[in-house]
């Protein structure tokens, strides 16, 4: 009883030195491979849905994962920075992809899983390899970073209504009341 006792303070005392953190950390990951590697990571643990917002090319590179994402239930709000073939129900294309690359001098990349965890940074132009990508599961960077992407949606239908002059379909129009009630 003697040991028992003794290890029982022990782990009292431990829990003691380490108290617990009130803060998550932001932590930088190193270029392309890196961050990819990350992503699928997160996309993999994925349990309800996530928030993407990327490029042709990063579409290419987890595809497959997001696939089977997809297929296991998660529901997937996908924003292509260009051409990205039809995966989900609430999927747009940003209107001014065009000028983004340059804009952003780079391709970003932000994907928010459950809520829970954030991966944002942009693949900056001949610095892919090196370029520093943030993943975080700090709440009020996941909740800003969120709230980013579904900005981006409704700058979709804005676009579409007002500077293109055109209504919003009946797929629009399901895609905004569901954004809106994603609240």
């Amino acid at each position: 009883h003697q040991f028992e006792a003794n290890l029982t303070l022990l782990e009292e005392q431990v829990a003691q030195l380490t108290p617990d953190s009130d803060f998550d950390y932001l932590l930088t990951l190193r270029g392309r491979e890196e961050a990819l590697a990350k992503a699928v990571d997160i996309i993999d643990g994925a349990r309800h849905e996530i928030y993407i917002r990327l490029f042709p090319d990063t579409w290419q590179r987890l595809e497959k994962a997001l696939r089977k994402a997809h297929k296991r239930g998660v529901g997937l709000r996908l924003i292509g920075m260009g051409r990205i073939p039809a995966l989900c129900e609430i999927q747009v294309t940003h209107p001014e992809v065009a000028a983004l690359p340059e804009k952003l001098g780079g391709e970003s990349i932000d994907i928010i899983v459950d809520r829970a965890e954030a991966l944002v940074g942009i693949f900056e132009t001949r610095q892919e390899t090196t370029s520093p990508v943030i993943w975080t599961r700090n709440r009020w960077f996941v909740i800003a970073n969120r709230d980013s992407l579904r900005h981006d949606f409704y700058h979709y239908f804005l676009d579409k209504l007002y500077d293109r002059g055109e209504p919003l379909s009946a797929r629009d129009k399901a895609i905004y009341e569901r954004i809106k009630a994603d609240d």
